[in-house]
């Protein structure tokens, strides 16, 4: 029996794949080429060309948006965080009663879409409150679970800091407005 000699790809599949790691590095290359090209490259050549009351426009209108964004990240936005414990349905409709027992009155039925927020508990049951409900009432624990989830509140108050930031804005396109010179092609 001869031996013959079984050819091995490793090689080949390692200088395949040096092929493709270089094609994406040059691609990443040229996109990032292009990124400078269409954006700070294009922002630095504007601000380059203007003259210098320009150049003190654009510096001020930049600074004055990078300060009102600051101001109105740290005085006109408030969060607040907190836990949610809702009630979830499991059924398509569900009697929501005036106490504790199925013999009591049902004072309304609720729906499985509807969101119920948890304000007591007692045995098996749930005491829970509807967004467009008068009072609370009771559902039964064997046909609804109970959801907890985080909730983020963000309120924004607008103190007229778009206002100043579009100003500021403006003040620094008029500032690339005021040229020496055209820009070059």
């Amino acid at each position: 029996m001869s031996k013959e000699r079984r050819h091995d790809d490793t090689q080949e599949v390692i200088r395949d794949i040096g092929k493709g790691a270089t094609s994406a590095v040059k691609l990443q290359g040229k996109l990032v080429k292009k990124l400078w090209a269409n954006t700070i490259g294009a922002i630095w050549i504007r601000f380059w060309y203007a003259k210098w009351l320009g150049k003190i426009f654009v510096i001020l209108g930049f600074s004055g948006s990078v300060a009102i964004i600051y101001m109105a990240l740290t005085y006109g936005i408030e969060w607040s965080y907190h836990d949610r414990e809702n009630i979830a349905l499991t059924s398509a409709k569900v009697n929501v009663r005036e106490s504790i027992s199925t013999q009591t009155k049902v004072m309304r039925q609720a729906r499985r879409s509807e969101e119920l927020v948890k304000k007591g508990e007692a045995d098996d049951w749930w005491l829970v409150q509807g967004e467009d409900w008068d009072k609370p009432g009771w559902v039964s624990k064997e046909v609804s679970r109970l959801d907890k989830s985080k909730v983020v509140v963000i309120e924004y108050q607008a103190r007229g800091y778009v206002w100043i930031l579009l100003a500021c804005l403006f003040v620094m396109y008029v500032g690339f407005c005021l040229r020496k010179k055209p820009l070059p092609r």
